[in-house]
């Protein structure tokens, strides 16, 4: 078993005596022992942990340039689909405009082909509104194109409203 041995001089007045102290030192240094074999173990273990760490770390830093790379890409193509749905929609409104001054000036020839025409003619809307009234209706009725605008043509030609009603809801069945 370990031990420590101490010596140490005494004087005595018979001369010098040399005294011995022996300890039984098994359980210090099975402690020591222990302490070493710890100290081991968590230095394995600190180590396997910054191992872990540092591969997690690469593969964080790894993934996150995909994403960077990912991100970019995408955002590109949002920008390149953007700038395409918005060539489309200047495209469609350019055509809406041209179409619409096309359809205008449509009504225009043949409402002035209407108005040209002997017979009176007139477009109401499903409330009854005089929208369009021609040359024809002003002579026959006396009101002007003006004057005939958003009245109620009904009240406007003193009509028969059972006979209006009816007609209306025979054009809402048919068309």
């Amino acid at each position: 078993f370990p031990v420590e041995i101490s010596l140490g001089p005494l004087e005595t007045p018979e001369g010098v005596i040399v005294t011995a102290t022996i300890v039984d030192i098994t359980r210090r240094k099975q402690a020591e022992e222990e302490v070493r074999r710890l100290n081991q173990d968590l230095e394995q273990r600190v180590a396997e942990r910054t191992a872990d760490l540092q591969t997690a770390n690469i593969v964080l830093m790894e993934a996150e340039e995909k994403i960077t790379r990912l991100n970019a890409g995408l955002e590109k193509r949002v920008l390149q689909r953007t700038r395409e749905l918005e060539a489309a929609r200047d495209d469609a409104h350019s055509l809406y405009r041209r179409l619409e001054d096309q359809a205008g000036e449509r009504i225009q020839q043949q409402a002035a082909l209407i108005d040209r025409a002997n017979d009176a003619i007139l477009l109401r809307d499903m409330e009854d509104r005089v929208i369009f009234w021609n040359k024809g209706a002003e002579r026959l009725y006396g009101w002007t194109p003006e004057e005939a605008a958003n009245r109620n043509a009904i009240e406007l030609l003193s009509c028969d409203a059972l006979v209006a009603a009816e007609a209306n809801k025979r054009l809402a069945e048919t068309g």
